[in-house]
């Protein structure tokens, strides 16, 4: 990822990826709305975010409106310090060591399997 980064802010996109990624992005924007779960979706998340929803219709368009110079002075602003995001229950020490330890999930006997799995169907 950071190599693309940093070949976008050495030379830009060129002209095709641009016009291709462009096309992908409002395609899969139009196709996403023809399903009602991700119209849903989308307009709650307008709503959290933004406090209004925003036209389905005025988000393809500003998808058209975006130009290659818009991606090369974006791709410019990126850093080069790499980010993560996390969610749970973490502590900033969580992260600290160079080599991080994933917190281990304590197993279930097969019995807690079957008397769950039969539990959600009665």
């Amino acid at each position: 990822m950071r190599a693309i980064v940093e070949e976008l802010q050495a030379r830009g996109p060129g002209a095709d990826e641009f016009e291709r990624a462009k096309s992908i992005a409002a395609g899969q924007r139009v196709l996403a709305f023809e399903e009602t779960t991700a119209v849903a979706i989308h307009a709650a998340l307008q709503s959290v975010l933004f406090g209004t929803l925003v036209d389905r219709d005025r988000l393809i368009r500003a998808l058209d409106d975006v130009t290659i110079d818009d991606v090369a002075q974006i791709a410019g602003g990126v850093s080069g310090a790499p980010s993560v995001a996390c969610v749970g229950p973490h502590a900033a020490a969580d992260f600290d060591s160079e080599s991080p330890q994933v917190p281990s999930v304590p197993e279930r006997s097969s019995r807690d399997r079957t008397s769950s799995s039969t539990a959600s169907r009665t």
